[in-house]
């Protein structure tokens, strides 16, 4: 048994005691866990890039698909020396300018640019990809 300080009474026994400590002691650790988690910065999950990837990958292709479909119509129309570059200003806008570059020889005036512009625009309505800005270039020495 527990000895006694004279002029007190014990009325717990000491498994009761440690139940309280313990029981004291496991609030302060859930408490304290509690505190740490609701402070530690968390990780946010983003899907985005993975999206991103796809956008960026659908708009390569058909980027691609509209190069060549331009090169194929300009060829029809008796342009053979056409190289055609595109350039999208921005993911996130629809702005986007393509630059035919023709020979010299090849080049009529107003007449040339003209059919070109209308030629690109006609496949981008097909493919409906909205306006885009022609940009016809001459290259002196190519044929």
């Amino acid at each position: 048994m527990h000895k006694l300080i004279p002029g007190t009474k014990s009325t717990r026994s000491g498994t009761q005691v440690r139940k309280i400590l313990w029981a004291t002691v496991s609030c302060v650790v859930v408490l304290s866990g509690l505190v740490v988690f609701e402070h530690t910065p968390k990780a946010e999950a983003s899907i985005s890039t993975q999206n991103d990837k796809l956008d960026s990958l659908k708009t390569y292709k058909q980027k691609a698909k509209f190069i060549f479909l331009v090169e194929e119509k300009l060829k029809e129309e008796g342009y053979n020396s056409t190289l055609v570059r595109m350039l999208y200003a921005s993911q996130d806008t629809d702005k986007r300018e393509i630059t035919i570059e023709i020979s010299e020889s090849e080049y009529k005036g107003k007449q040339t640019k003209d059919k070109i512009n209308k030629v690109i625009n006609h496949i981008a309505e097909v493919n409906k990809l909205g306006s885009i800005v022609v940009h016809v270039k001459i290259i002196k020495g190519i044929s």
